[in-house]
């Protein structure tokens, strides 16, 4: 990306991973890598952004996945995948 002029980087975390958004009991380790990823976007932002590189993450909530039914079955999910794709490719693109 720094030889041919810019582009972007997007990291896929969770809004476990933002302070002050309330954690559930068992989930600290998640809650931790998700952390460690919203930070190292940020640093990474910082590092790249003299080289026209774009560096963010989406964070989503709940999502439609078996995954997030079976492991949570008392939450509700926010969104489908199908938005948070959309979040990612808008975020990817130049008009972001």
């Amino acid at each position: 990306m720094k030889k041919t002029g810019g582009g972007a980087i997007v990291n896929i975390s969770s809004v476990a991973g933002v302070p002050f958004i309330q954690k559930f009991p068992g989930s600290s380790a998640y809650c931790a890598s998700k952390g460690g990823v919203t930070l190292f976007t940020e640093a990474l932002a910082a590092e790249l952004q003299p080289d026209g590189i774009r560096v963010c993450a989406v964070s989503p909530g709940g999502v439609n996945t078996r995954m997030f039914r079976e492991g949570l079955p008392n939450l509700q999910w926010d969104m489908e995948p199908e938005e948070v794709a959309e979040a990612i490719l808008f975020m990817a693109s130049p008009k972001a």
